[in-house]
C-alpha cells in the first residue's frame, strides 16, 4: 500500500488512505457493493468527513524492522544467557562475584575449564573466547 501512495501523487492524483473504522456509517445501511461504497466515500469525501491516516514512509518502516529485530536479538541474548549459567551450574560452576556478566565476570568464564573435553568438543572457539559469543549479536544493534 505505501509503495502505491508516492507513485499515485508523483502523478499528479491526490491521495488518501482512509482506515475502515473511521468511515462514518448509517445504522441500518448494511448493503455493501463497489459502486454504493464508491458513492458513499466521494460524497464523504466531498463533505470532508474522511480522516486520512498516516502512512509510513520507507524510512519509517526501515527504523521498525531495525526494532523488531534488535528486540527478537536481545530476547534471544537473555535466553542464551539463561541457558550458559544453566549449564554451568549443572556442571558444578557458580559464579560468586557481586554481579553476572560484568567484566569480572566475563573474565571468570573466559577461565573455565571443562574437566571432560566432550563437553567442549573440538570444533568450538578457543576457551578465552567462546564465552563472549554470547554477547556478541545484540552489540551490534546497540552500535547502530
Amino acid at each position: 500500500m505505501s509503495t502505491k501512495i508516492p507513485y499515485l501523487t508523483a502523478k499528479g492524483y491526490d491521495c488518501a488512505v482512509v482506515a475502515p473504522s473511521r468511515i462514518p456509517k448509517k445504522s441500518g445501511d448494511r448493503i455493501q457493493n463497489d459502486r454504493r461504497d464508491a458513492c458513499t466515500l466521494a460524497r464523504l469525501d466531498r463533505a470532508g468527513e474522511l480522516t486520512s491516516v498516516y502512512v509510513p514512509l520507507a524510512e519509517d518502516e526501515a527504523i521498525r524492522d531495525l526494532t523488531r529485530a534488535r528486540e527478537v536479538a536481545k530476547i534471544d541474548e537473555k535466553k542464551s544467557r539463561q541457558r550458559l549459567l544453566s549449564f554451568l551450574l549443572r556442571s558444578g560452576f557458580r559464579y560468586t562475584g557481586k554481579s553476572s556478566w560484568s567484566k569480572a565476570h566475563m573474565r571468570w568464564l573466559a577461565d573455565i575449564k571443562m574437566p571432560h573435553p566432550m563437553v567442549c568438543g573440538s570444533s568450538r572457539p578457543k576457551t578465552s573466547s567462546r564465552w563472549t559469543l554470547v554477547a556478541q549479536p545484540v552489540t551490534r544493534f546497540n552500535s547502530l
